[in-house]
């Protein structure tokens, strides 16, 4: 009598051992800026919309900015226009915002996806330099919308610890800038109500190594180095407590 084939016990414990689930990539420890966005987007387009929107960001080189390029570009997927203003004034950090941000553009091409860049130029040496960079920010950002033939449907700026009144002076430029205008884009600031350490955290980390955040940079060997009492400064080193607590044992 021919015996039938059987299964070995090595065929049959492939066949029935569970599959390990596939390995999710991590790409920021917090998601909370992802979210945000999210939302932001949801409140203000249609469903059909929301994966068309033509975004403006404004960035600086610094955590916020650089963390909401990053972040718009991963997860939206409409076309996105970078701009960054040379602000050149007696706190002389244009050279090093220069820098980061040159690191984060080369970056974000290179890990996510491309977008158009430009940057302008300002130059106030009188006093301390003109007024809030928000407010200029808000002014650059309408008078770009309309160089670009007012295609921009939404403007997104980092800001998240500005006052009422700061807010109400960038948002008053920025309306003067379109009167007559037949549409004005949103303007919005995903970061409101956000902690400084979960924007630092919504970003890869070698991302986020590449920014500046000191508006009175000191030069030592031919290197900048944060002042550490501004209140970007005082603001980071809080960030960087926040870290160190996280990776200490036991935490």
């Amino acid at each position: 009598m021919t015996r039938k084939p059987t299964a070995s016990k090595t065929t049959v414990a492939k066949s029935t051992a569970k599959r390990k689930p596939a390995r999710r990539e991590v790409w920021a420890e917090s998601t909370a800026v992802k979210e945000r966005i999210s939302e932001e987007i949801a409140a203000r387009f249609s469903k059909s919309r929301r994966t068309k929107v033509r975004s403006l960001v404004m960035v600086s080189g610094g955590v916020e900015s650089v963390c909401l390029l990053a972040n718009l570009l991963k997860w939206t997927k409409g076309p996105i226009h970078a701009h960054f203003i040379v602000t050149i004034n007696i706190e002389n950090r244009h050279e090093v915002e220069i820098m980061a941000t040159q690191a984060a553009v080369t970056y974000c091409r290179e890990t996510i996806r491309d977008f158009t860049f430009t940057t302008s130029t300002y130059e106030m040496m009188l006093g301390l330099g003109g007024g809030l960079d928000l407010t200029l920010h808000m002014f650059q950002a309408a008078r770009i919308n309309t160089a670009t033939g007012g295609i921009t449907d939404a403007v997104w700026t980092g800001h998240y610890g500005s006052t009422w009144n700061q807010l109400a002076e960038g948002s008053a430029v920025f309306a003067a800038a379109h009167v007559n205008k037949r549409f004005k884009p949103h303007w919005i600031m995903p970061f409101r109500g956000l902690q400084k350490i979960d924007i630092y955290r919504s970003m890869p980390m070698d991302l986020a190594k590449q920014t500046w955040s000191c508006r009175r940079p000191q030069v030592k060997a031919g290197k900048y180095i944060p002042c550490g009492t501004c209140h970007s400064c005082k603001s980071m080193s809080k960030v960087e407590a926040a870290l160190d607590k996280a990776k200490a044992p036991g935490a």
